[in-house]
């Protein structure tokens, strides 16, 4: 999964600046740290991905 997302935010040129992933299970959650301009752009990637609960923005300024 997470190279599916890397590989999606690469072919949108987001730039991911942290990451990090934990699984448990077949239940997994990715927190990320991208660029403030691609956070937009990065929400709408997420939401595309079907195996995709939820997406939500922490903190953006």
């Amino acid at each position: 999964m997470l190279s599916q997302i890397n590989r999606l935010f690469a072919e949108a040129g987001i730039n991911i600046l942290a990451q990090s992933l934990m699984t448990e299970g077949d239940v997994g959650y990715l927190v990320m740290d991208v660029d403030y301009n691609d956070s937009d752009a990065a929400l709408d990637q997420l939401k595309d991905v079907e195996e995709t609960i939820r997406v939500r923005i922490f903190f953006k300024l």
